[in-house]
């Protein structure tokens, strides 16, 4: 059953992801400019922009905001069993902790667009600890999501990398934790950075461009020992028929 339902899911999801970029292309087609923009997409905003955010949109695009809020709802208990059945796959030394850790994102979305929906049926009233939730839960959902991602990235390099070159596993998975780690660090300063604009900050800036330029090395670094492994398994078979076909021969 859980086979059948991760198959559905891995089938479902670029089809769901395919509907989310469709309507938030009609929302920014639609919608002032101001205005335009899923704050369910958006990884740190502060409590405040909540009420400017909505009150900024007339009745038929918050309509539309909460017609996008109701499929929200499915999408999430999709990529909640992707995330559950391909964490649960790659790390089954951890399946119990993998078990809780994949809905996680899925549970703080859940909370996030309850939040989001109430405060909607609430307008014109305000609810400012609706809108603090909705931001608190926001972030919440996103910090899990990047950390489910660096654990399927690195599920994903290690399973390669075990059957390619496996003498060589204990230094790719330090790279590509440090990859992501990076990666990570440079998305952090991204959001603060734009949590900050108009304002600027050289010392940010400074960081963004360091953290991108070692992710990268590294990046190229674990790509270059996945081709040589790749390079290496093919040698290996290519030696392995020679030598069969000489065996056939003699």
């Amino acid at each position: 059953m859980n086979t059948i339902l991760f198959i559905l899911s891995v089938l479902a999801m670029p089809l769901c992801w395919y509907f989310v970029f469709q309507t938030e292309a009609h929302l920014v087609a639609t919608l002032p400019a101001e205005c335009n923009q899923v704050l369910d997409s958006v990884f740190f905003y502060e409590p405040e922009r909540v009420y400017t955010h909505l009150s900024c949109m007339d009745q038929v695009g918050r309509e539309l905001y909460r017609d996008f809020y109701k499929f929200d709802f499915a999408f999430l208990i999709m990529y909640g069993v992707f995330h559950y059945g391909m964490l649960t796959r790659l790390w089954p030394e951890a399946t119990k902790f993998m078990r809780v850790f994949s809905l996680l994102t899925s549970v703080f979305d859940l909370l996030e667009n309850t939040c989001t929906l109430l405060v909607l049926t609430k307008l014109p009233e305000k609810d400012e600890t609706l809108a603090l939730g909705m931001a608190l839960f926001g972030r919440t959902k996103w910090f899990f999501a990047a950390l489910t991602g660096v654990l399927m990235t690195l599920g994903l390099l290690r399973l390669v990398l075990t059957r390619l070159w496996p003498e060589a596993i204990n230094f790719v998975r330090v790279f590509s934790l440090l990859t992501s780690v990076f990666d990570l660090m440079e998305n952090t300063s991204t959001l603060v950075t734009q949590s900050k604009f108009p304002e600027k900050s050289d010392t940010l800036a400074l960081f963004m461009s360091t953290f991108c330029q070692i992710k990268w090395f590294l990046a190229f670094v674990t790509g270059g020992v996945i081709l040589l492994g790749l390079i290496r398994l093919a040698f290996k078979k290519l030696v392995s028929s020679k030598q069969i076909g000489a065996k056939k021969t003699n």
